[in-house]
Parts: structure tokens; sequence; C-alpha cells
């Protein structure tokens, strides 16, 4: 699981982070291959958007800003397909 990143902490110093990667990943066509949740979404929704190929880049970003929210809005079942999904998480994509 190399391509999964948790940042906590100050919220200055998260966002400066999540730039820098964006950065370093080299994103072509960032409005297709970035795709960025600031509410918890579904499972559904967020293994969707974690599954979809990158178009015309080798890498995909898909931003979750507030995961906090995950045990809250989720039940154990879907946490535990969401687990079981990102332990074979596609490698074109990296998952904040």
């Amino acid at each position: 699981m190399n391509n999964i990143y948790l940042f906590c902490g100050d919220s200055f110093l998260i966002k400066k982070n999540v730039k820098t990667l964006r950065e370093s990943l080299n994103i072509q066509n960032g409005q297709l291959n970035v795709a960025t949740f600031r509410d918890m979404p579904s499972v559904d929704e967020l293994v969707g958007a974690c599954a979809q190929v990158p178009f015309m880049s080798d890498k995909r970003l898909v931003i979750l800003r507030d995961a906090a929210l995950l045990a809250a809005k989720s039940n154990a079942e879907e946490g535990k397909r969401l687990a079981e999904y990102l332990e074979d998480l596609p490698s074109p994509t990296v998952l904040v």
C-alpha cells in the first residue's frame, strides 16, 4: 500500500504537503485525473473514484479531505469492504 497517504495535524501543513505530493506526481490533465472530496463520500463513490483509469497520465489522485467521518458514517460492513478494496488499490491511483 505505497500509494496511500494519511496526513493529520495542522491544516496549513496538510495543504502544503498535499500540494507538494500533487506536484511530485506530475499528473497530466489534472481536471480529469484528480478527484477531491470535501465531505466523506459513500464507499461506492470512493471506490469508483479510485477505480477510474487515469486519462492520458500515469497517475490518478484522489483526495479525501475529511476521513474522520469514515467511522461515523460507515457501518462495519462498509468499512470492511473499503479496507479490502484498499489492499488492492490500483497502482496508478494515489489516495490521500
